[in-house]
C-alpha cells in the first residue's frame, strides 16, 4: 500500500519541548506505523530546523522523496497550548515553507509512476496561493485511487473555495461536527439543521446529502467524547462507533492517527464499521500521551489492523 499526503511538515512548539507536527505528517507517520509506504508532499526552510525535520521523518518511517527545501521560508512551526480539557490552541505562524510548496512536471511524473493508492490533504496548506497552485495541479494531473481530505479547519486558515475543493475532489471526507455546521451556515448543502430532534436523524441526512451532492464515496464525522460516524454511499448506511474510553491528556495528532488508522483498513478491504471501530480504538489510545505520533503498545496492533 503506497499512500501520498500534501501538505504542511512543521514543529509543535510546547511549553517545555518541541515535537514534528503537522497534520499530514502525523498521518503520514501513523500510517507508516500501521505498516503503509507512506509518502509526503512538502516544504521546509534552509534553516536549523532543516536538518532535524529530515531526521524525524526519516526515524518515523516516512519517505522524504517529494520534500523539497525552500530557500527563502523557514521551517514551519506552531506554538501550541491546551486548556483544561486538553484541546489544543494553535498559534500557526504564517509564510511558512509550506506555504510556498512548488512542483514541477517532473514531480507529477514521478508521482504518477509510483502508483500512489490514496492521497491525502486538507485546508491549512491551502492558506497560500503557492501551495493552494501546487495541489490544484497534483488533483488536476495525477491519479490515485481514493482521495482522503480531513478537513480540519484551523482558525481563519480556510475559504469557500478551499472548502470546495475539499468537497468536489475527495471520495473520502473526514470532518467534525462544527465543520458539519459550517457547511450549513455556507449554504453548501440545502440542509434545515432545525428540523431535526434526533442526532442520528441530523448526521445520517446530513451525510447522506452531502455524499449525493458532491459524489462522495464516504463521509466521516468526528464527535470528540461522543464517538465518531461513517456513512458509506454504495450500501447507504451509517455507522457509529463507541465512545471513547480514556481521558485526554492532548488531542493533537488523535484526529490524524483515526485517519490513517481509518484508510489503512478501508485500503486493506476492511468492511466500514470495522474501519470505524480500529481508527476510534487508535485515537482514544493517542489522547492519552502528549506526543502526536507515540509508540504503540505491541498488543495495540492486533486490534487496530
Amino acid at each position: 500500500m503506497k499512500t501520498l499526503a500534501f501538505g504542511e511538515i512543521l514543529w509543535d512548539i510546547f511549553q517545555n519541548s518541541s515535537e514534528i507536527g503537522g497534520a499530514p505528517f502525523n498521518f503520514s507517520a501513523h500510517l507508516s506505523k500501521l505498516g503503509a509506504e507512506s509518502y509526503i508532499l512538502s516544504s521546509v526552510g534552509n534553516d536549523k530546523l532543516c536538518s532535524d525535520t529530515f531526521k524525524h521523518i526519516e526515524g518515523l518511517g516516512v519517505n522524504k522523496k517529494f520534500v523539497f527545501i525552500s530557500p527563502d521560508h523557514p521551517t514551519g512551526i506552531c506554538n501550541i497550548t491546551c486548556d483544561n480539557n486538553g484541546e489544543p490552541l494553535y498559534n500557526l505562524v504564517e509564510n511558512m515553507a509550506y506555504d510556498n510548496i512548488v512542483i514541477d512536471s517532473k514531480t507529477i511524473h514521478e508521482i504518477n509512476s509510483i502508483q500512489f493508492d490514496a492521497f491525502y490533504f486538507g485546508t491549512l496548506a491551502q492558506r497560500s496561493g503557492q501551495s493552494r497552485e501546487s495541489l490544484n495541479k497534483l488533483l488536476a494531473n495525477c491519479n490515485f485511487r481514493e482521495i482522503f481530505c480531513d478537513l480540519n479547519i484551523r482558525q481563519h486558515y480556510h475559504s469557500i473555495d478551499t472548502i470546495l475543493t475539499c468537497l468536489e475532489k475527495s471520495t473520502i471526507l473526514k470532518l467534525n461536527r462544527s465543520e458539519c455546521n459550517l457547511i450549513i451556515k455556507n449554504k453548501l448543502i440545502e440542509f434545515n439543521k432545525d428540523k431535526y430532534l434526533d442526532t442520528d436523524d441530523f448526521y445520517r441526512d446530513f451525510c447522506t446529502r452531502l455524499s449525493e451532492k458532491y459524489n462522495l464515496k464516504i463521509v466521516i464525522v468526528t464527535l470528540d467524547i461522543d464517538g465518531a460516524f461513517a456513512y458509506g454511499r454504495t450500501n447507504d448506511r451509517i455507522y457509529s462507533s463507541v465512545k471513547p474510553k480514556n481521558k485526554a491528556r492532548s488531542t493533537v495528532g488523535a484526529g490524524d492517527s483515526f485517519s490513517a488508522c481509518f484508510l489503512y483498513n478501508y485500503l486493506n478491504n476492511v468492511d466500514l464499521p470495522q474501519c470505524l471501530e480500529r481508527a476510534n480504538i487508535l485515537g482514544d489510545y493517542v489522547v492519552t500521551r502528549y506526543e502526536a505520533i507515540p509508540d504503540y503498545p505491541s498488543e495495540m496492533f492486533s486490534k487496530i489492523r
